[in-house]
Parts: structure tokens; C-alpha cells; sequence
């Protein structure tokens, strides 16, 4: 079973930390000591007395940036106020069936992954390492061995199908996917993507050209080329009912789950892991040549939902299709 020398390296981020901030102390006292003339620039009176101005603080501070430190205050307070998680999370002692937990990014992978952690104190694993994740608490990032209770994917074909004995589809709107996926891509897991990003360039219409057709091709990959037992979950379902969601998870995984358990999965249901909402644009991204090429990769994946539905068992999340 693997081991992660993850209290060494936070011992020695934190000694690193320690010794910054200390430093900068230092050096705030030897400056804020020195005494400043009347006249000196870089100083201003406050009833009556002289105090120091640093240049920094001489220039305007832009409006996104005291937004940033609001919405870091914010997100701060809120996840102090969080409910503690319900389990830690542990590396199964036998091995597992490999379950892939595939999506397009954006569709939700991250919060599905906490959820079935939560509910089952089973690490989830993942093909990729994402150090964002892992300091967050994610684990089994870059883990993908059978220790693992799913394995996160976003990768599609039958070299990547054929390593797994079952297989989670998750599958989101792709208006909300793709919106997710790039705010991500320019802001981090919990960031968003500036108004700039959107408008200057080709890089806004060249994402949706290349990664609407990439949403298409995953989902109908993974629906119609995956012979193996498959669960097909949609993310409105997931919105809509959390609790019933998370209770055809367990099944499908072969997993016992009280209710009691279930509660408190729902007490912390979003984790860590939610990008806090936020306006970043007050107009349409998507031009109308883009919204007709979405809307038909959207129906095209509908009768392909409708389709496989026949194979699969009517409760593998299929209601609601016509909604993604």
C-alpha cells in the first residue's frame, strides 16, 4: 500500500514560512522605526503627525484586486465555517476493481470524488498529479492502482478504456463544462477567468472550437465503446438530488453506506473544492455560430444517452437526459 511523506514536506514548508515571515517582520520594524520629516516625501499627517506611506501604497490599488482580497476574506470564513469531513479517507487494504471515474473536464470529477470519499473513507485516485489538489487534501492524486475505490480520467479511446473493470460517466451540460473547465485553466481550481481572457485574441473561440468537439467525442467514446459495466451520471442529477446520487454510487460500487453516513456526506457536501460563484462578464460568450455547433454536438449526445439507455439499467441516472 502506498505511503506519502506528506508530513515531512509540511514540516518543511511551514519552517520555510516561519522563517519568510519572520524576516519580513525585521525588516517593517527597522524601516518603521526610522523618523520621517513633515515634508519627506512618501509620508502624510493623520491628526497631526507624520506617517510613513509606503510607494506601493501611493498608487491606486485596482478594483480586482481589493475583489480578489474580498472574495479570499470570504471564501476563508466560509470554509472555516464548514463541517469537519466525515471520514479520512484511507487506502483500501485489498485490491479493488479499477473504476474509471471519467469526464470531460469541468463536469464535476472533483466533487464526485469527495463525495464517494466522504461516504465511504476510500481514497479516490487519479491519472494525473495535481498539486492543488493533493495539498487540498486529494490524497490519491497521481495514484492508479487497485487501492483506490475510482480513478479520476478525462482521457478517452481503447487504450485508456481497457485498464478498468467498470466505469462512472459523468456528463454536464457542455455550455457549463466548458465555462468551468476555462475558468480553471486561467484561474486555478477555485479561480475564474478575467473579462480580458474572453475577449482579447483568438483564445476564448479557439477553446470552444477545438474542446466543444473534444466534449462530444469523450462522451460518445465512453457510451458506446465501453462494453464493461457502466454507470452514466448526470451532473444536473447530482444538483437536483445529492442524496439519492451518492446512494446508486455506493451500490454501483459495491459498497455498504449507512444513512447516518449519507447525512453527514450531505452536511459537507461541496468540500474543499468549490470555485465560489462570481461575475467576472455581463454579456453572451458564446456568438451564435457557436451556440448552433453546441447544440448540435448537445442533441447528438442526447439520442446517444436515449440509446445506450436500453443496455444499461434505467437507473443509471438517465432521468432527466433531455436536461444536460
Amino acid at each position: 500500500m502506498p505511503r506519502w511523506p506528506r508530513k515531512r514536506i509540511f514540516q518543511t514548508v511551514l519552517k520555510v514560512a516561519i522563517f519568510i515571515v519572520s524576516i519580513q517582520m525585521i525588516l517593517m520594524i527597522v524601516f518603521s522605526s526610522k523618523r520621517l520629516p513633515d515634508q519627506q516625501s512618501g509620508s502624510q499627517r493623520k491628526n497631526g503627525a507624520p506617517q510613513r506611506v509606503w510607494p506601493a501604497m501611493k498608487k491606486r490599488i485596482p478594483l480586482n484586486y481589493k475583489e480578489a482580497v474580498k472574495l479570499y476574506n470570504a471564501a476563508w470564513a466560509l470554509r472555516n465555517k464548514r463541517p469537519k469531513d466525515c471520514v479520512k479517507p484511507v487506502f483500501s487494504k485489498h485490491d479493488l476493481p479499477r473504476v474509471a471515474l471519467a469526464s470531460y473536464p469541468g463536469s464535476g470529477n472533483t466533487w464526485v470524488r469527495h463525495l464517494v470519499q466522504q461516504a465511504t473513507g476510500i481514497v479516490t485516485g487519479s491519472e494525473y498529479l495535481d498539486m492543488g489538489l493533493s495539498s487540498a487534501g486529494m490524497i490519491g492524486e497521481g495514484y492508479n492502482g487497485s487501492n483506490a475505490i475510482m480513478i479520476k480520467t478525462h482521457e478517452f479511446g481503447a487504450d485508456k478504456r481497457k485498464g478498468f473493470d467498470k466505469a462512472v460517466l459523468i456528463i454536464r451540460n457542455p455550455y457549463d463544462a466548458m465555462m468551468s473547465e476555462f475558468h480553471r485553466r486561467q484561474g486555478g481550481h477555485l479561480g475564474h477567468a478575467k473579462s480580458k481572457h474572453f475577449t482579447d485574441g483568438t483564445t476564448w473561440p479557439e477553446y470552444i472550437r477545438f474542446e466543444a468537439k473534444r466534449w462530444l467525442m469523450f462522451n460518445l467514446d465512453w457510451l458506446h465503446l465501453f462494453e464493461k459495466p457502466l454507470m452514466v451520471l448526470a451532473y444536473s442529477d447530482l444538483l437536483k438530488n445529492t442524496h439519492d446520487t451518492v446512494v446508486r454510487l455506493t451500490k454501483f460500487l459495491n459498497i455498504s453506506v449507512t444513512e447516518e453516513r449519507i447525512q453527514c456526506v450531505l452536511e459537507n457536501s461541496q468540500g474543499k473544492f468549490q470555485r465560489y460563484a462570481r461575475k467576472v462578464i455581463d454579456f453572451d460568450p458564446y456568438n451564435k455560430s457557436m451556440r448552433r455547433k453546441i447544440d448540435a454536438y448537445l442533441n447528438i449526445t442526447n439520442i446517444a444517452l436515449n440509446v445506450r439507455k436500453a443496455e444499461l439499467d434505467a437507473r443509471h441516472s438517465f432521468d432527466g437526459v433531455q436536461t444536460l
